[in-house]
């Protein structure tokens, strides 16, 4: 879920721009050559500006970064002078950074100083203006795109990616014991992600000379560094793997064990800087493949299978007068099993299809609107395979739905502001809120879908009012949603047993049999959060997080509540870091939960403690995290009121963890 605009501390702009001077017989600057001339273009070179503003105090800065071979103050004052003019009291030499990447294959002479011109046979203006024009250029562009964002800056070692070029110095260097080779391996990156959480720029800090081309080179070029930041501005293509394999037991049977498999490959690409009516395109596709057995007497009973694919194609569109935005398609197929006496679903086939557009429009310097819309078309395809329990039921079924929302954030101060959405949505039913018609060994239960249902709907609003002033930052909202439509699974009150016959309560094969079923219902509740920075100091850094929510829902079609709704819930949460340890202690609680359809029981409150100790290293171009964490450590009596089997299996009692975790 994309983040709220006065939610982040930051606000960013990132902005590029042409800086590349006179492409012929121009000396260039960096190795002193007077025969080294320009004699065309192998790359351009440009000026990349970050604006960074904090969003609680609006104090700004901007750092350039340029394929130039340095930066003299002669370009500096100049830039200086043309921000001063253009945005009065907002620049100055205290918050504009301008620096190089040192190639040596640009044109020289836009230097104060004649001596770094002599090669170059002097002053030429053109170079000089086209850099200073270049420079302007990219921070007017990045104002312009200033947006809420998040700042991460990470730091770590990258060997064997350099080397010293002045090896027989370095050797003749008396401290060179204290130094574990010929270079400085460390390598600094800070990185600007927007609202959505995606990756919108970056700068890396490296210590590296950065001239692979020699002094026979007569074509402009930003060499390696330029080509390094060519490459990562005109998009990415990834690949990823994840999986887990769990084996537990049933909380709902004692004799019943769940086995787990899954394997899931994934592919991800973005190109930028395009041409035409988009400037990017984003592709993320997958595969999953998954395995559930339930096990009862070291006898596998059903196994259920679930293989699918998905995608996403998003391309961001250039302004369209006043609205930034995308729009994209999205597609999805999976094909589900269940092979044994005991499955409760059929085989099904879903895909599902989906075209979205996303839209903000900054109204003023106070008001940001935005818009959103989904139009998607689901096909669920069961087959009986021969199992007279969904013989009935085996026809497929085509689901239209449509989403719109709409929201607005108004900065109140800089610091309040006031946040506002209201949409309607809809959804298809799922393959086994249709079909499902059989025991559920993992929850104990009996359940039956309802193959004629509707899909659901929902209209929903929420309101909230947020503040952060840099040190301590939190929001209050209320949210209500009204649905013509809810698929809930409801209590019938009866009781089958594992061939679906109608039993008393009290027999031994008794299943409480739940029901898939369509009702109109309301939500309504609020939630509030706050984070405050208490103290800074020698002994660590110390921050408090508070957190509450409270939610009601009704049945209006039988004016009960409707279940498993989670009672009124307070947490605390004391943070400690040092340096490379961290530390963590949480309290929670949870009121009594009274608000129960007729033919379920209540919950008691409870109130646990939680806390967690864990230490950061770094092995070789690894980063470990060394961890132990105790949670419920006062073994309370815990029955989530939210669980269906709150009634029969407490949550877990005390319980410790310790465990070491690697990102390579």
């Amino acid at each position: 879920m994309p983040a709220r605009a006065d939610d982040l501390p930051y606000r960013f702009g990132l902005g590029k721009a042409d800086i590349t001077g006179e492409a012929a017989e121009v000396g260039m600057m960096g190795y002193s050559s007077l025969e080294q001339k320009t004699a065309g273009i192998h790359m351009r070179q440009w000026a990349r500006a970050f604006v960074i503003e904090e969003a609680a105090s609006g104090r700004r800065l901007v750092y350039v970064n340029t394929d130039l071979g340095m930066i003299f103050q002669a370009v500096h004052l100049k830039v200086l002078a043309r921000l001063k003019a253009k945005y009065p009291g907002v620049y100055d030499e205290n918050n504009v950074m301008l620096a190089a990447t040192h190639t040596h294959s640009g044109p020289g002479g836009f230097s104060h100083y004649a001596m770094y011109n002599l090669s170059v046979l002097g002053f030429q203006e053109k170079t000089f203006n086209a850099i200073v024009d270049g420079i302007v250029r990219s921070i007017e562009r990045a104002q312009a795109r200033l947006q809420p964002g998040r700042l991460f800056y990470g730091s770590g070692e990258l060997r064997n990616a350099s080397r010293n070029r002045s090896l027989l110095s370095h050797l003749k260097n008396p401290d060179i014991a204290g130094y574990e080779d010929g270079i400085d391996p460390q390598m600094s990156v800070l990185s600007f992600v927007d609202a959505n959480g995606e990756l919108a720029g970056a700068i890396s800090w490296f210590p590296v000379h950065s001239t692979s081309m020699t002094n026979a080179n007569h074509l402009i070029s930003p060499d390696n560094k330029g080509y390094a930041s060519y490459h990562w501005e005109h998009g990415y293509a990834g690949l990823s793997y994840s999986g887990y394999d769990s084996n537990y037991g049933s909380p709902a049977e004692d004799d019943v064990r769940l086995k787990m498999q899954q394997d899931r490959y994934a592919f991800a690409s973005e190109i930028r800087d395009l041409e035409g009516p988009f400037t990017s395109l984003k592709l993320d596709a997958a595969y999953t493949k998954y395995e559930h057995k339930e096990i009862e007497d070291s006898e596998t009973g059903t196994t259920f299978k679930n293989e699918g694919y998905e995608g996403r194609i998003e391309a961001r569109h250039r302004p369209l007068g006043p609205l930034n935005g995308v729009v994209g398609a999205q597609f999805a197929n999976s094909r589900f099993s269940a092979l044994g006496e005991e499955a409760f679903v059929p085989h099904t086939e879903t895909d599902s299809a989906a075209l979205f557009a996303l839209e903000e429009w900054k109204l003023s310097d106070r008001l940001d609107l935005s818009f959103g819309a989904r139009l998607e078309h689901t096909r669920v395809d069961p087959d009986a395979k021969g199992n007279e329990r969904f013989a009935e039921n085996d026809g497929s079924q085509s689901f239209t739905t449509g989403s719109l929302s709409t929201g607005a954030v108004y900065k109140l101060t800089p610091i309040w502001s006031l946040a506002a959405t209201l949409s309607y949505t809809e959804r298809a039913p799922t393959f086994y809120e249709l079909y499902a018609n059989g025991p559920h060994a993992a929850t104990g239960t009996y359940e039956v879908g309802d193959a004629d249902a509707d899909k659901e709907k929902a209209v929903s609003t929420d309101l909230a009012l947020r503040f952060d002033n840099g040190v301590h930052k939190g929001s209050v909202g209320v949210f209500y949603s009204r649905f013509s439509n809810y698929i809930g699974l409801l209590a019938s009150g009866r009781h089958r047993n594992e061939e679906g016959e109608v039993v008393a309560a009290g027999d031994d094969e008794a299943l409480p049999e739940y029901l898939y079923s369509g009702v109109r219902a309301d939500f309504y509740g609020v939630e509030a959060q706050d984070r405050i920075h208490l103290l800074e100091s020698p002994y660590g850094n110390f921050d408090l997080e508070l957190s509450g929510d409270y939610t009601r829902a009704k049945n209006k079609d039988t004016g009960e509540p409707l279940p498993r709704i989670a009672p009124l819930r307070l947490n605390t949460a004391l943070i400690w870091e040092l340096q490379q340890w961290q530390a963590r202690v949480d309290v929670e609680h949870a009121a009594s939960q009274h608000r129960v359809p007729e033919e379920e029981l209540s919950t008691d409150g409870y109130t646990t403690l939680g806390a967690s100790l864990g230490y950061n290293f770094d092995l070789g171009e690894s980063r470990w995290l060394a961890f132990v964490k105790g949670t419920n450590l006062t073994n309370q009596t815990v029955r989530y009121a939210s669980s269906i089997l709150r009634d029969r299996v407490p949550a877990a009692g005390r319980g410790i963890e310790a465990g070491v975790k690697v990102a390579f």
